[in-house]
C-alpha cells in the first residue's frame, strides 16, 4: 500500500499543468486502486475512454477531484456496495467525460451551494468538495474561456454524474493563443 500511495504522489507532483487523457486515466486508476484497497467489495469501478482521445491533451487533475469527491462524500460516510465509472468520448469536436457514482447524493441546497460565489477562502480547508469544483471551473475557464461545459446531476439517495465537455486539439488552442 505505502508503494501505490508514493507512486500515486509522484505523479501528482510532476508539475505539468497540461496532459494527456491517457496520463489522467492512469492516475485515476492508481487512486481508485487505492481506494479499493481500503473499501474492498463495497467499491467497483470502471475507467472507459475510447483509444482515440488518449493522445490528446486536457489540463491536470479535471477530473481526478470529482472521483474524490465521489469516494469522500458519496461512499466514506455510508453503507452499502458503490460504483463509480468514468467514461470518456469523442464527440465531433469535443471529448466528452462522465463520472458517474451510486453514492448517496446531493440535494438542491447542496448542489446550489457549489456553484456558490462565496469567498473561496471559506472553502480552502475543505479535504475536498466546493473548493475543488471551483478551481477546476477556473481552471477551465482560463483554459478554455466559453467552449467547455461542466455539468453536476444529483439527487439524494441516488448517486451523482458529473459531465465534463472539453474541446479536443488542446495543443493547437494554447499554440494559438486561443
Amino acid at each position: 500500500m505505502q508503494a501505490v500511495y508514493r507512486e500515486f504522489r509522484l505523479v501528482l507532483n510532476r508539475g505539468d499543468g497540461i496532459v494527456m487523457v491517457r496520463s489522467e486515466a492512469e492516475l485515476l486508476e492508481r487512486y481508485l486502486h487505492i481506494q479499493k484497497m481500503r473499501f474492498g467489495r463495497r467499491l467497483t469501478y470502471e475507467i472507459s475512454l475510447e483509444p482515440c482521445i488518449l493522445e490528446e491533451e486536457i489540463p491536470k487533475l479535471i477530473l481526478q477531484p470529482f472521483v474524490e469527491n465521489a469516494i469522500v462524500h458519496g461512499f466514506e460516510s455510508a453503507e452499502g456496495i458503490y460504483t463509480l465509472s468514468v467514461t470518456g468520448i469523442k464527440e465531433e469536436e469535443n471529448m466528452v467525460f462522465c463520472i458517474k457514482d451510486t453514492g448517496i447524493g446531493m440535494s438542491g441546497e447542496q448542489m446550489e451551494a457549489i456553484w456558490d460565489k462565496a469567498d473561496a477562502r471559506k472553502y480552502a480547508s475543505q479535504r475536498i468538495g466546493r473548493y475543488a469544483i471551483k478551481n477546476v471551473r477556473e481552471r477551465l475557464e482560463l483554459i478554455y474561456h466559453e467552449h467547455y461545459e461542466l455539468r453536476i446531476e444529483s439527487r439524494v439517495g441516488c448517486g451523482t454524474t458529473v459531465h465534463i465537455v472539453v474541446p479536443c486539439g488542446l495543443k493547437e488552442i494554447r499554440q494559438n493563443g486561443h
